[in-house]
């Protein structure tokens, strides 16, 4: 009768942490004023707080980044009469939530939007939950209150693009 040895077990291998990569558009619409253009915003609330950014949302499946863009704009703002100018910039950024071991990696491709109805602001929002309120600010105001610096940096952006037409 043969003996048995056990070998000693080996620990299973750690788990890796999962990346996970979301596709977004969105983008920053404009209503012409004097002297500058006004610029739309959401406010979001986070739970603990509520913050400023542009509209943007996923990508959904067989949707281009510019329906994807148009789309999130509308629904986030009620906006419905826009009409893109051209793509402004694509910002890339990872984060990670609490209690979720995931990375996730964001790619959001953010488009120069006109609206040639700006009084629809608000007004056909459709009810997603984070999002409290729709509002144009001047271009000044909006780079001072949006809550990240890639909103902040579009926003420079469009006003360089704006000073050399």
């Amino acid at each position: 009768m043969s003996k048995r040895t056990s070998q000693p077990q080996s620990k299973p291998p750690a788990r890796s942490r999962k990346v996970v990569h979301h596709f977004c558009s969105g983008g920053i619409v404009i209503a012409k004023a004097e002297p500058a253009p006004n610029v739309a915003l959401i406010e979001v609330d986070r739970g603990n707080k509520r913050e400023w950014v542009i509209p943007k949302g996923h990508i959904e499946k067989g949707e281009s980044r510019e329906e994807a863009a148009l789309r999130e704009i509308s629904e986030e703002t009620g906006l419905r009469h826009l009409n893109i100018v051209r793509h402004l910039t694509t910002q890339r950024y990872s984060y990670r939530e609490r209690g979720d071991r995931r990375t996730h990696h964001n790619t959001v491709y953010v488009y120069l939007v006109e609206s040639s109805a700006p009084d629809e602001i608000g007004l056909h929002m459709d009810k997603v939950e984070h999002i409290v309120d729709a509002r144009w600010f001047p271009l000044a105001e909006a780079k001072r209150i949006v809550a990240y610096p890639n909103n902040r940096r579009a926003l420079a952006k469009l006003e360089e693009i704006l000073r050399s037409a």
